[in-house]
């Protein structure tokens, strides 16, 4: 593989579903696609943990904001999902998990009293219920 790929360093790359292209991370959070099919690479958006749901129509990602969002592999229709503005409990923070049918996430919120504890999520993306994960 090789062409019109960004020369910055590369973290957690992804294949698509359809094995037709590449979801990736630059050092400085650009989220990009390299579409095999064109040989190009196109930043979708700026963030971490970006992951492909299992059918391919969709990318979920934590923003710069801290925030959690779904966009479509052409950069269009970002959706937020769940917001970090309250922070006094805990942030989410961190890899995003699809379900094999795409509906729902796993997410963790770290607690910020005991950085080292966190708990486990489930978030429905298209209600945006979230169901804390009970041990």
């Amino acid at each position: 593989v090789h062409g019109n790929v960004s020369p910055l360093i590369y973290s957690d790359q992804i294949w698509s579903p359809d094995s037709s292209a590449i979801l990736y991370e630059t050092s400085d959070n650009d989220i990009r696609i390299y579409d095999l099919t064109t040989d190009r690479s196109h930043s979708i958006a700026q963030g971490e943990y970006a992951t492909w749901s299992p059918r391919g129509d969709l990318i979920a990602f934590q923003g710069g904001n801290k925030h959690y969002y779904t966009i479509k592999p052409d950069g269009t229709e970002k959706r937020l999902l769940l917001s970090n503005r309250l922070r006094v409990l805990g942030e989410f923070h961190g890899p995003l998990l699809w379900s094999p049918t795409g509906q729902y996430l796993a997410v963790k919120k770290q607690r910020l009293s005991l950085a080292e504890i966190s708990d486990d999520y489930v978030l429905d993306i298209r209600t945006r219920r979230l169901t804390k994960i009970q041990e």
